[in-house]
């Protein structure tokens, strides 16, 4: 006579299980209690490396257990993994219970290509991956009927400005881009380097520009682009 205890199935302990997840530029609570997404997005764009990004995913569990359940988010390439972004704690106090986490992130790229966000609990093999594709965008150039058309043109921005911070002092410069190749930025301001790179004053830190002075002008190309439609 066979023992009906060996028989039995070992009870698995429930440790919850990952859904799915999205990303996207921003996330808000809406006046219902639910979040809205803005900005889903499968692809960045960069115009330089290295380029810093920030951006919000939305992870949904299920079959919680009653207590607490940690959710590790992690950041990889291919199979190695780049960074543990971080590791998100769910106080679920009903069975099965499910949940929507929202997690902001960051991470400062050095190369294009295919990433993941890896979600995982605990020692479980199951794990999710939510991938994205960093992709070089190409560098914006100005033509000469666009540099006419809005040379001086009251309905366009002449030139945009970002503030930048050292990575390693935070001291804060202002640089300035603009279409136009003899305009001097005024007192105080910074014209963007031809090398794409910018000695701190402060603390000698290489500061890395190229990325934001290709989103600057591509901004203004995109801007005069579009005036240029409607006047057309």
């Amino acid at each position: 006579m066979v023992n009906s205890m060996k028989n039995k199935k070992k009870k698995i302990k429930n440790i919850g299980k990952i859904g799915s997840g999205i990303l996207a530029d921003s996330v808000k609570i809406s006046e219902h209690g639910k979040y809205d997404c803005y900005g889903v997005f499968t692809i960045i764009y960069a115009w330089g490396f290295p380029c810093s990004r920030s951006w919000e995913s939305l992870i949904t569990v299920f079959d919680l257990p009653k207590g607490d359940t940690i959710v590790d988010i992690a950041l990889k390439k291919g199979n190695k993994v780049l960074k543990k972004m971080v590791s998100v704690t769910i106080d679920n106090q009903e069975p099965n219970g499910a949940a929507t986490i929202h997690v902001p992130l960051r991470y400062r790229f050095d190369f294009s290509g295919i990433y993941n966000i890896e979600c995982s609990i605990g020692d479980s093999p199951k794990r999710v991956r939510i991938p994205f594709e960093l992709r070089t965008k190409e560098w914006p150039k100005f033509n000469k009927n666009e540099v006419n058309f809005a040379k001086g043109n009251p309905s366009i921005p002449q030139s945009l400005r970002a503030n930048v911070h050292c990575d390693n002092c935070q001291y804060a410069y202002i640089f300035e881009e603009t279409f136009i190749p003899d305009q001097e930025p005024s007192g105080g301001v910074y014209r963007f380097p031809e090398s794409g790179k910018f000695e701190c004053k402060q603390c000698d830190q290489i500061v890395e520009l190229r990325d934001i002075q290709g989103q600057l002008r591509a901004s203004l190309k995109d801007i005069i682009s579009k005036k240029m439609q409607v006047e057309r």
